[in-house]
């Protein structure tokens, strides 16, 4: 079966595996076509379905087969604008990320320290003794 896989003119959304068959790739908007490059087990054909004409969104689809079996690996594509993008994948879901968008690097502390003031006073009630009369 496959052994190994590359995308020469895009990036794969995670290092290719041979029991993972759903990928994501990115490539940039001046191309059109994935360049693959793979390595395969003896006695195996392959074939490439949907590698032309690239648009966001499409789908490739290689066919492995050895004779008793056929394994399809899809890969999503998506376009790359100019303008440069954070990407995160999550659940297979295409997220984009504004970078833009920063929080201050006192919010982590700033929530921690009342967290534990919070909870200091929330002890120091329940806990509180009074004094008998």
């Amino acid at each position: 079966m496959l052994e190994e896989l590359k995308i020469l003119n895009g990036e794969l959304s995670i290092n290719f595996d041979p029991l993972n068959s759903k990928y994501t790739v990115f490539l940039n908007e001046n191309e059109n076509k994935l360049d693959i490059e793979y390595k395969l087990k003896s006695d195996t054909n392959v074939t490439i379905e949907g590698n032309y004409n690239l648009a966001d969104g499409s789908i490739v689809i290689i066919s492995v087969t050895d004779g008793k079996k056929t394994i399809d690996y899809y890969f999503n594509v998506y376009i790359s604008k100019t303008e440069e993008v954070n990407k995160s994948i999550v659940n297979g879901t295409l997220l984009e990320v504004d970078s833009k968008k920063e929080i201050s690097e006192y919010a982590g502390p700033g929530i921690a320290c009342s967290c534990f003031l919070l909870i200091l006073f929330l002890f120091a009630f329940l806990f509180h003794k009074r004094k008998a009369k």
